[in-house]
């Protein structure tokens, strides 16, 4: 990609985080002139999760007010082409319409809204919004093919609306193997969970269908890393099931150590009963596993291709999840064949990748005028 590039960019996002680093890094590396404003503070729950505080920021990024006065901290910021992460509170909102009213040129970037009464309530804003980026805004991108059909559901113009997923870190497959889960292992094939253990995310689904899985082929375990929000209700669960035994409760790690927790294991499983995208899967496949993602979690649309490198199963579905794990039970040399086609897909995902989106997108948006 050439440094010509050329291109001043503002983004603005919620708060710092360790794959949207990568995409940053790229972008610089690209010879863009980036910003990047964090208007909030990392949270407790993301701390809980083994994330750090980032005190320290690269170069060109920092923590500002959400005001608008959070617009002089960058001094040409009318120069900049801005990145806008929705209208989902009302910091957001003033900047949309504040970049609107001062010509400053400006994107949309985000997940899909989640589906239910919440969405229909709030299509008045949905709707003022899309008028805003039809209006003023060069364009929206859409964090996977699901947001992109929101997008459309707002009624954002279709040719001013464009895929940029996210993208993560390249994971080091030949990386050292985590001492407390290869001990646990001990070589036995193993299906690993990432992420907050809740509700939300399955977990109560996921340890129903691994003992279903297993219950004629013991020679499989379950890994378990983040933290648990269920009060202990999920290592009881386990308990009752009989698979205590080939259950680890791993805990949170750094994201700097998920190198090492993935090398242990075979497959990643992401049960969700939502998730906006899902950025688990971009880290799996970087690391060449296997995949078995919820239908409702947007990045199983881009990086499960089912059959070649995982499955896709339907959401709250224990039969579906039960199947897919099985077929890695009763056939363990099928999550090596799936892990290096992850490897494959995950090459179009790449933070590199994800620049070259990015660029050609806005450069086709500004030449429509």
């Amino acid at each position: 990609m050439s440094p010509m590039v050329n291109l001043r960019i503002l983004i603005w996002t919620v708060i710092p985080n360790h794959y949207q680093a990568s995409f940053h890094d790229a972008l610089r590396s690209a010879g863009i002139d980036l910003r990047v404003c964090y208007y909030e503070q990392v949270h407790a729950e993301r701390l809980a999760m083994g994330w750090d505080e980032f005190n320290q920021l690269p170069k060109g990024e920092m923590f500002v007010s959400k005001s608008m006065e959070a617009f002089e901290s960058v001094q040409d910021w009318r120069e900049r082409i801005h990145v806008v992460p929705g209208y989902g509170n009302r910091f957001l909102r003033k900047l949309a319409s504040g970049l609107s009213a001062s010509g400053a040129e400006w994107v949309h970037w985000n997940e899909p809204a989640r589906p239910g009464l919440r969405w229909y309530a709030t299509y008045p804003v949905k709707k003022w919004y899309a008028n805003l980026v039809n209006r003023y805004a060069l364009g929206a991108f859409g964090i996977g093919n699901r947001a992109l059909h929101d997008l459309e559901g707002w009624g954002i113009r279709t040719e001013r609306i464009s895929l940029l997923p996210y993208s993560s870190p390249v994971y080091d497959c030949e990386a050292t193997p985590d001492e407390l889960c290869s001990d646990f292992c001990k070589g036995r094939q193993a299906f690993l969970f990432l992420g907050s253990l809740n509700y939300r995310k399955g977990i109560d689904l996921l340890l129903s269908a691994f003992a279903s899985a297993t219950q004629d082929n013991t020679d499989s375990v379950l890994v378990l890393v983040g933290n648990d929000l269920s009060g202990g209700a999920y290592a009881r669960q386990a308990k009752e099931l009989g698979i205590s035994d080939r259950v680890l409760f791993r805990g949170p790690v750094a994201p700097s150590h998920l190198a090492n927790i993935l090398a242990c294991c075979k497959i990643l499983v992401l049960p969700s009963r939502w998730d906006g995208w899902g950025v688990v899967l971009n880290e799996a496949a970087s690391s060449g596993l296997a995949i078995i993602g919820s239908d409702r979690a947007g990045a199983s649309y881009h990086l499960v291709e089912p059959g070649k490198n995982g499955f896709r199963v339907k959401s709250g579905d224990i039969y579906s999840l039960t199947n897919a794990m099985k077929a890695y039970v009763n056939d363990p040399d099928l999550a090596e064949i799936h892990g290096k086609n992850s490897l494959e897909l995950f090459a179009q995902y790449t933070p590199q990748q994800n620049v070259q989106r990015f660029i050609n997108t806005i450069r086709t948006w500004q030449a429509m005028g």
